[in-house]
């Protein structure tokens, strides 16, 4: 940047203040020095480093261009500042509007959309030091409730852990006042865990172990340290798994400490963690660990499952046909796909299934996905079974369609059990609809 002719003139006549001070000292005194180390300084110019830039009554042209390089360094750096609070109280400002069109009941229209997507930029935009600015000015404004500030510190740790999840733990530590009523502090707290594991996995759980008291340590923080560990070191990760000894709440649940083992695969290579997982239960499992291998298989063959439908069919249907998953892990991926067709179109996946799967593996699969989807959206079930061809996949799938409407719709359950050919199966379900109790009469 070229500095301006005036702000060359004053920094030129400061740096000659430099030399003068040791010689002005003796004569006039300590006041009159300090006085003018503090004009230096006014302008913004550290007196001791200007001083030493320059033997007395002397500034050659080299150190001339150092003294108004860091005068430069020091404008920009007010400069980003300034910025940065403008960006803040933007942010701060739009988090006000949004409280109070949530208290009104007021949706976001096409233009606070945008609006919005505008400030998360800005905060994308952050770096690691501009976050002690917006920070301050969160802290400062007495007119943000104490919930909103937590929010936006929220937003920031999650921010900052891209780029140093050291300093967003430190923020998580430092903020713990208007974290801990947040319900979302320890989802935050983890991403900058979990950030931390892909690079310093020693680091990361050694954080949690210090600090797990702090109520930013639960099972959610540890799946996600788990996930960070998993994408530099997949094996490492499902060791952590198997070596940790379960405590009286892993005990009551059905899979133990293995129900981290499916958020594995959220950033893992999915051909690495399948070549890890088969290392790592190779060899016979321990007496008494033998539940917990069977556990830690299932749960990350299921997790693999539901990556691949987050990631799309597209992607996911050419590795399950490539892949050398066993029958067995095929099966357990596709109970994974089944519980994550939760809100995703299920129709190219149970169209694959169909093509796929043998008949005893087909039933399994798709009756999960149809009676899921039905209570999703029974109408588009409808429309898609009246589009397959007549034959037992059909049957299999208005069955499970039938009987998860018979409590909800038995009218319609009863003309879609009419399409079924006589059987055992078709009786049984026309004995439960037979069964399910009247509605009562409204009072």
């Amino acid at each position: 940047m070229k500095p301006s002719l005036l702000l060359t003139a004053a920094i030129l006549g400061t740096a000659a203040l430099a030399g003068w001070l040791q010689h002005r000292a003796a004569a006039t005194g300590l006041a009159e020095r300090d006085q003018l180390r503090a004009e230096v300084a006014r302008l913004g110019i550290d007196p001791d480093w200007l001083t030493a830039q320059a033997t007395p009554g002397t500034l050659t042209p080299w150190k001339s261009a150092a003294v108004i390089a860091k005068a430069d360094a020091t404008a920009a750096l007010a400069a980003r500042q300034a910025t940065v609070r403008a960006i803040a109280r933007e942010i701060i400002a739009f988090a006000k509007e949004q409280k109070e069109q949530q208290k009104s009941g007021t949706q976001m229209d096409a233009a606070a959309k945008k609006r919005a997507m505008a400030v998360f930029e800005k905060l994308m935009d952050l770096k690691e030091a501009d976050f002690a600015i917006l920070l301050d000015e969160v802290r400062s404004d007495p007119s943000l409730p104490a919930q909103t500030k937590g929010e936006l510190i929220g937003m920031s740790v999650m921010m900052l852990a891209q780029q140093n999840p050291r300093s967003a733990l430190q923020l998580v530590l430092n903020s713990k006042d208007l974290l801990k009523d947040n319900p979302g502090m320890s989802y935050m707290a983890g991403m900058a865990i979990g950030r931390l594991a892909e690079t310093d996995p020693a680091a990361a759980f050694a954080w949690m172990e210090e600090h797990k008291d702090s109520g930013f340590v639960n099972d959610m923080a540890r799946q996600q340290a788990l996930a960070g560990l998993a994408k530099a070191d997949p094996e490492r990760a499902l060791r952590n798994i198997l070596d940790q000894k379960d405590s009286p709440d892993d005990e009551k649940n059905r899979f133990g400490s293995a129900r981290f083992a499916g958020s594995i695969a959220q950033g893992a290579n999915r051909d690495s963690l399948l070549a890890a997982l088969r290392k790592v239960t190779a060899d016979p499992p321990a007496p008494g660990t033998e539940k917990k291998v069977e556990s830690l298989r299932d749960s990350v063959l299921a997790g693999i499952g539901s990556q691949l439908v987050s990631g799309g069919f597209d992607t996911a249907a050419p590795w399950l046909e490539s892949s050398t998953l066993t029958p067995q892990e095929k099966s357990k991926v596709l109970n994974g796909v089944t519980g994550g067709l939760y809100s995703t179109d299920p129709t190219p996946w149970l169209g694959w299934m169909q093509q796929n799967l043998p008949a005893d593996q087909l039933d399994e699969h798709t009756n999960g996905i149809i009676r899921q989807w039905t209570q999703r959206d029974y109408n588009a079930v409808g429309t898609w079974l009246n589009t397959q061809p007549t034959g037992p996949a059909k049957d299999a799938a208005t069955l499970s369609f039938a009987e998860t409407l018979i409590p909800h719709e038995p009218e319609a359950a009863q003309r879609w059990i009419d399409t079924l050919p006589a059987g055992e199966k078709k009786d049984r379900l026309l004995e439960q609809l037979q069964k399910k109790p009247e509605p009562k009469p409204e009072q």
